[in-house]
């Protein structure tokens, strides 16, 4: 069971790359994309969600990762290998997670950044 949906969950990180890579390489589709995400009342958050596609996209790719790799780990022992993955796995999907947080309200570390909207505030910076 969790290994379909760790691959369900790395199918829907592959349709998130292809977002990613159309929000990096096209700034009137990134503005178009903040327009359409209206779930906040803070314009700067939205922003900050389109900014942090690249972190987004890691944090599912290593949790549909961690899910294969705990799904063929059988917990006992045997799968040493698979048990430092699936660690491995969790480990970077927390840190991807802190740094989806971090662009969103900070806009740090820049680099994970589309390069048209780095020099934007974070929604809880002021510029």
């Amino acid at each position: 069971m969790r290994v379909g949906l760790g691959v369900a969950v790395f199918v829907v990180s592959c349709l998130h790359g292809w977002l990613t890579v159309k929000v990096w390489n096209n700034p009137a589709f990134a503005r178009r994309a903040v327009i359409r995400i209206s779930f906040s009342v803070k314009s700067s958050v939205n922003r900050g969600v389109v900014r942090a596609s690249a972190t987004a996209t890691a944090a599912l790719v290593f949790a549909g990762l961690a899910l294969v790799s705990g799904g063929l780990w059988d917990g006992d022992g045997g799968g040493d290998l698979l048990a430092v993955v699936f660690a491995a796995c969790m480990a970077m999907f927390y840190l991807s997670i802190v740094a989806n947080l971090s662009v969103i309200y900070f806009n740090f570390p820049r680099f994970v950044v589309p390069p048209h909207m780095r020099e934007d505030a974070g929604a809880l910076r002021k510029k």
